[in-house]
Parts: structure tokens; sequence; C-alpha cells
């Protein structure tokens, strides 16, 4: 299982709406315990708000996992499909598009 994370701009008033930033950007959910960890939720819980509203919380995550890599270390799965530096990837590309449209919602599918 993955998260896949997707942008929509808000089109006439939020009637429609139109796709931004890069394509799909995918990462494995087995470390959805460390995003909760470093976050304090997991991105099915980011689905449908703002990217002003998760863009902070992307930036805390990502300190952390910049700051004490060896703390959550704990949270990698045994199967070795994700690791603290993909997962700090993940969280940056995400930041990335959240900085340069605020007002995009995030489309997360699992």
């Amino acid at each position: 299982m993955s998260y896949d994370i997707k942008f929509k701009k808000p089109l006439c008033g939020g009637r429609s709406f139109e796709y931004v930033g890069d394509d799909w950007i995918n990462h494995t959910a087995n470390t959805g315990t460390m995003i909760k960890e470093v976050c304090g939720s997991r991105p099915p819980e980011w689905s449908g708000k703002s990217c002003k509203t998760i863009y902070p919380i992307l930036l805390q995550g990502i300190s952390l996992l910049s700051v004490f890599p060896q703390k959550y270390r704990c949270f990698e799965p045994d199967n070795s499909w994700g690791t603290v530096e993909t997962t700090k990837a993940f969280l940056e590309k995400i930041a990335a598009v959240c900085e340069k449209y605020p007002d995009a919602v995030i489309e997360v599918i699992v």
C-alpha cells in the first residue's frame, strides 16, 4: 500500500478544480507511523485540506527528521520499504508544492 498525493486548485468559486504541481507524489504507507510521529497525523487525514493548512505541519515533520534522524529510525519498517531519508524527501516534495500553491487542496489516495 502507498500514499498517492495530488493537488487541486479551486476554480469558479470552488465548483471545479484543476490539478497543479507535480504529477502524483507517491510514498510507501509503511512509514505512516513515522509520519504521524513527526507531523501529528497521517497523510490520509490531510485529504481535502488546503496546502496552507498542511504546510506548517510538513515543515515540522521535515525539521524533526532532519535534526533527529536516529530518534525516528525505530519507525522504519523491517522490509526496508521506507526510511527516514525517503520519508523526509516525500514530505519535502509535498511541502514544495504547498508553498507554491497555498490555496490548493490536497487529495490523498491510499
